[in-house]
Formats: C-alpha cells, sequence, structure tokens
C-alpha cells in the first residue's frame, strides 16, 4: 500500500467512475464526494511500504471499502470481492486489481474488529443502522412478522439500514423480495453451533431490536434454549445508542404498516400463464406442518372441493404445499393423499414442492387462497390475496394486512378450538375412517359449516367484503366465543375492534 496518490489512482476514484450512478444524498455519493477528507493518506502512513516498490490500493480507498463493508453486511472476502467487480465493471475491463490484495484483506479485519465503523458513519451524518434480532421457530409465518416489523423501523425513518438475524432454516426468500431491508443474516438454530453463524453478522450497530417472545416465559419454555440463543447475541453484538424490545421507542418505530412481498417479473409471468385463463382461481393448502391430525382428512378437503366447484363452476384450483423432506418445515399431507385431490379435481394446477417465491406467485394470481391455521396465510395476505381460513386447532388468526379475510370460527361447544402452546383434544377416530382428528378439523365439524364456508369464498372472490367490514366482523364473531381478556393481534389491531 502507499499513502501517496499515484496517476493510476484514477482508475480506482469513485468521482471519476460512479459519481453520476449513485444518488445524491446516498452514502456512496458521500463517499465519493469526500473520501479524500475524510481518510487523508497521512493518516495511513505507518502502514506504507517505505522505499521502492509498485504502489497498490489507495489507503482512502481501502478505509472506504471498509466503511462499506459494515454498511452492507459483507465478509471480508465478499468486500473485496465486491470492490474487484464494481472496478472492472465500471472500468469496462475484466483483469481483475493488479495490486496484492492481501493488505486490504487485513485491514478490513482490524477495521471491522476495532468497533469504529458504526460510529464514524453516524458522526459523518450517514444512515442510522438497525438489527431486528428474530430468532424464532422456522415456519413461514414467523418471517412474515419479523418482515412486518422491519417496515415498521423503514416506514419510521425511511433512510435507516436496517438488517434481519432469522433462523437458517427459515425461508430467507422472502426476506429478499423487501428492499427496505438491506442485509439478511441466517444463523443456526442450534446453540452448538450458533457462535460460529454469528461471527458472520456484523458486530457494531446504532441499535438493535429482539423479538418480544423472548421474554414470554410460556415461548421460552415451549424453545428450549431460546433464552440462552439471546444471551450469545448479547455477548457477540454491540448496540452504540441501544437495545430494547420490538415496538418499544426509542428507536422510532410506526405500526400497522401493510407488507407487499414484490414477486419478481419471471415468476408472475409465469403464474399468469397457468392460471390467467379461468374465470376463478383458488389456491388450496391442505395443511400446515403441524400434526397431521390438526388438519381436515383428504375425504373433508374433498367435500370442501366439490362444494366450491358447484358454486364456481369454471374454477380453477391450485394445490399447494411442500412434501420434500429438509431443514425445513414442510406439509404434513400425504402423498397419497395430495394424489386422490389432483385425481378428484377436473381442472388443477399442481403447486407442490416449487420453490416458495414461486409458490407465492401463484397465490398472488388467484382470486383466493383456502387453508386451515398456517402462517402460509399471513404471506398470502403480503401479497394482496385474500384468505379464507378454517380456523380452528390451537391457534386462531392473529396477522391482519390490509387485505380483506374471513375466518371460519368453530362451535366451541361442540368442536371446541384455540389452546395455545397446548395440544388440541383428539376424537379417536374421524367420522369418515381416515384416523385421529381434532375435533374442530373433523369431518363433522367441515359439514357443519360448509354452508359458511361457500358463502365466505364468493364473499371474498366476488370482492363483496372490505378490509374494514372484515376486521369489525371477524371481532364480533370472535367473542361470541371466548372471552374479551383472550384476544390478541399483531402489534394490538384488535383494541380498535374489540
Amino acid at each position: 500500500m502507499s499513502p501517496a496518490r499515484h496517476p493510476s489512482d484514477a482508475q480506482l476514484d469513485a468521482a471519476t467512475w460512479c459519481r453520476r450512478l449513485v444518488p445524491d444524498r446516498s452514502v456512496y455519493a458521500f463517499f465519493a464526494d469526500h473520501r479524500h477528507e475524510l481518510f487523508p493518506a497521512e493518516l495511513f502512513i505507518d502502514l506504507a511500504r517505505q522505499g521502492g516498490g509498485h504502489p497498490s490500493v489507495p489507503a482512502d480507498v481501502v478505509a472506504t471499502v471498509m466503511v462499506l463493508q459494515a454498511l452492507e453486511g459483507l465478509s471480508d472476502r465478499g468486500a473485496i470481492s465486491a470492490q474487484l467487480s464494481s472496478h472492472d465493471r465500471l472500468s469496462g475491463t475484466n483483469k481483475g486489481h493488479r495490486g496484492d490484495l492481501r493488505p486490504v484483506g487485513r485491514l478490513i479485519s482490524r477495521g471491522a474488529a476495532s468497533g469504529w465503523l458504526v460510529p464514524c458513519c453516524a458522526e459523518a451524518g450517514l444512515s442510522e443502522t438497525l438489527l431486528v434480532c428474530y430468532m424464532e421457530f422456522s415456519p413461514v409465518g414467523h418471517v412474515v412478522e419479523l418482515l412486518r416489523y422491519a417496515l415498521g423501523y423503514h416506514a419510521a425513518d425511511p433512510s435507516r439500514r436496517i438488517g434481519v438475524l432469522l433462523p437458517a432454516n427459515a425461508p430467507r426468500e422472502l426476506a429478499d423480495l423487501c428492499p427496505f431491508v438491506d442485509a439478511v443474516y441466517p444463523v443456526s438454530p442450534r446453540l452448538h453451533d450458533l457462535p460460529a453463524s454469528l461471527a458472520q453478522v456484523p458486530r457494531d450497530w446504532d441499535w438493535i431490536v429482539d423479538n418480544p417472545r423472548r421474554y414470554d416465559p410460556t415461548h421460552v419454555a415451549a424453545w428450549d434454549g431460546l433464552d440462552r440463543f439471546f444471551a450469545a447475541t448479547e455477548r457477540a453484538l454491540r448496540a452504540r445508542r441501544g437495545r430494547t424490545v420490538i415496538g418499544v421507542e426509542p428507536p422510532s418505530y410506526r405500526p400497522h404498516q401493510q407488507l407487499r412481498l414484490p414477486i419478481p417479473d419471471a415468476d408472475r409471468e409465469a403464474a399468469h400463464n397457468l392460471l390467467a385463463d379461468a374465470e376463478v382461481r383458488i389456491a388450496v393448502m391442505p395443511t400446515g406442518s403441524g400434526p397431521r391430525a390438526h388438519y381436515p382428512s383428504a375425504g373433508s378437503w374433498e367435500l370442501i372441493l366439490r362444494g366450491l366447484t358447484q358454486r364456481f363452476p369454471a374454477v380453477r384450483f391450485c394445490l399447494l404445499g411442500k412434501l420434500r423432506a429438509d431443514e425445513r418445515t414442510r406439509s404434513t399431507f400425504g402423498v397419497d393423499e395430495f394424489a386422490r385431490l389432483l385425481a378428484a379435481l377436473p381442472d388443477v394446477v399442481d403447486g407442490f414442492d416449487r420453490p416458495i417465491v414461486e409458490q407465492l406467485a401463484l397465490v398472488e394470481a388467484c382470486d383466493l387462497f383456502l387453508s386451515p391455521h398456517t402462517g402460509f396465510g399471513m404471506a398470502a395476505l403480503a401479497v394482496a390475496t385474500p384468505w379464507l381460513t378454517i380456523s380452528g386447532g390451537s391457534w386462531g388468526e392473529y396477522f391482519f394486512n390490509g387485505v380483506p379475510f374471513y375466518s371460519l370460527l368453530p362451535d366451541p361447544e361442540r368442536f371446541g378450538a384455540y389452546t395455545p402452546y397446548h395440544p388440541p383434544p383428539l376424537l379417536a377416530g374421524d367420522e369418515d375412517g381416515e384416523g385421529p382428528r381434532t375435533p374442530s378439523m373433523s369431518r363433522g365439524r367441515i359439514a357443519h359449516d360448509l354452508d359458511e364456508l361457500l358463502e365466505a369464498a364468493a364473499l371474498l372472490v366476488e370482492d363483496r367484503l372490505a378490509y374494514d367490514d372484515a376486521l369489525r366482523q371477524h371481532f364480533a364473531r370472535l367473542l361470541r366465543i371466548v372471552d374479551r381478556s383472550e384476544v390478541w393481534s399483531f402489534e394490538n389491531l384488535h383494541r380498535d375492534y374489540v
């Protein structure tokens, strides 16, 4: 490294190559305009090789890369790669840097370890950084919760650079869709692997905000080790301005945003080609990832789908779910059950085992998403598709996102429901002979409520239920079967209606 300027330095100069390509008042423009004043060569004289030698990387370039590495959440290798690729792209070459890059890596490591990057950016008037630390069970719904929280912080201050931390076995692809999320950090949900996976997360932030469930003893008891996970992050990560619970200000937060996941154009077009020519399109997810007995039987689904076909003769169904076994959650619907439904439907698209973003593209192209309670329904709301839920089992619906919905609530006297953190009671055998079943998902319950289900489907498909009406009617129905004290919702939206 040489602290002195050299004629070849212009090849690396941000102002020369890319100032016109970056937005004014952005961090990139700031460094392009002020890098030389922020990081004068004299500050790095002790690092320079004395005597001869070919000049390599200018000191202010190294310092700029160090700061941008922290803002982008890149590893040392990733920061070097980004610097090289941007240089080659802007200079129109593919030769890479001619100098020795090892000093760059050493300096990046030194700067990241020293902890001065975040304060430096803040004092320079750059955007504050915020990490949403959302270790949680891995199903889709919890990732949607995380993104709604991140959106609340973005809405309160659009200049913030927001990182999200989530389990490595959760669908991070949803976070990758969100333009307000600057970096995604999947970390191991296993305590013995956690220190190594936390090493990829930048150590210093302005703010760190935690999943509020870390302070819920019942939730912590349900996931042995959750409290130790957060303790490990407190040892590994530092918050310059403060660490708090999501939604507690400061930092500023704006609740009740409406999350929308922007589906990539190619996936949207593919879904359109599969579904657009149908008069009515209904996406169906027969089960979530819970025990099979907590969802309707294949026979009950045949009953539902026959009723919908009679109500909408030109309907095309799209079956969704995941049979493939891997580290993520999957549907507990059986392969034989899936084949049975495919054979029973005259017009159906097989969406099983497609990547999650492709499945969401299919949901977005539909008029209705129908399922029992599942976190994927929350993702359906995030692509603005109405959700009709066969509600029951352990959990009720609590996430509302500016999109019409209808929860088909069970008669508690006959079928029971809603036993959070506890398994619901089971019938030894369902009426159709397809195994044990929780009463709220039994064949008897489905037959009892089928007319209401078909009418609710018509309300949503025909766009006859406004969002605010859906909220008012939902909470009115809910209060007929549970006590007011038992009603809860994401960001306490229910308080305006209960």
